[in-house]
């Protein structure tokens, strides 16, 4: 019998090693997707609104970021799939101010449409809610990309407040040496596989913990199909920031 030459053993121990797990994997992947295992990560899901195709919400995109007893839920919204002439369409993007909780109807994106819809007539102004509890840039950077879809002629980011208490951050209620950025970004990306999805509940149920920390964040950047979207980014105080405020004062 023919002994493999020393190139071919190498290349059949790459295939061994590297190639054939990631066939497993990718199979799993195939079958849990055809039965509905897991969920989309996306930040909104097509839907109908009065027989119009629109987007809205995904209620599973928090669980990305927060098991199921932590994850908070986006303000109702439809954004219409055709836009239609004269309309004025923004985003506000941000956490947990930026949404008004805990009144959203008395939030930021309320007073601005409000003010928009005086400031310019005879447009019709779309300003859409995409606030949500809890989250930082970590959240904001796939929620940012997903809108940028929905051509959004202004997109207001308000947020700031969560970099170090949010979901990866250094000020989390987990203990411990936290993971690089890099990791991090690892976790998210794996996350949005359904086998990842599996590992994960699998790993909440026997740790119960909620997610990891980080030693870094991501800054939300301006991201769209070759279409430049204007960006209005209003950073809110931090705790710390407010305090010495109040006692400089």
């Amino acid at each position: 019998m023919a002994t493999l030459s020393p190139a071919r053993q190498r290349l059949f121990r790459v295939v061994t090693v590297v190639l054939a797990p990631l066939v497993v994997l990718g199979g799993l992947e195939l079958l849990l997707r055809l039965f509905g295992v897991g969920h989309s990560t996306a930040f909104t899901v097509s839907c109908q609104v009065e027989g119009k195709a629109a987007a809205c919400p995904n209620p599973d995109f928090p669980l990305r970021f927060f098991p199921p007893g932590l994850a908070r839920q986006a303000v109702p919204f439809a954004i219409p799939a055709e836009k239609g002439p004269r309309t004025v369409r923004v985003v506000v993007l941000g956490e947990s101010a930026a949404q008004g909780d805990p009144e959203p109807t008395l939030g930021l994106a309320r007073f601005l449409q409000a003010m928009l819809e005086e400031a310019v007539p005879g447009a019709r102004v779309e300003v859409v809610n995409a606030g949500l509890v809890a989250i930082n840039s970590h959240a904001l950077v796939p929620m940012a990309r997903d809108l940028a879809r929905h051509a959004p002629d202004v997109v207001v980011v308000y947020a700031g407040n969560n970099e170090v208490v949010g979901p990866f951050g250094p000020g989390t209620v987990l203990t411990g040496r936290p993971p690089g950025l890099g990791l991090v970004r690892l976790s998210l990306a794996i996350g949005t596989t359904r086998v990842g999805q599996l590992l994960g509940r699998a790993r909440r149920s026997s740790s119960g913990a909620p997610f990891v920390r980080s030693r870094g964040s991501t800054a939300p950047r301006r991201r769209s199909s070759g279409r430049a979207i204007p960006a209005v980014v209003c950073p809110t105080p931090s705790a710390a920031t407010r305090s010495d405020a109040s006692q400089s004062g």
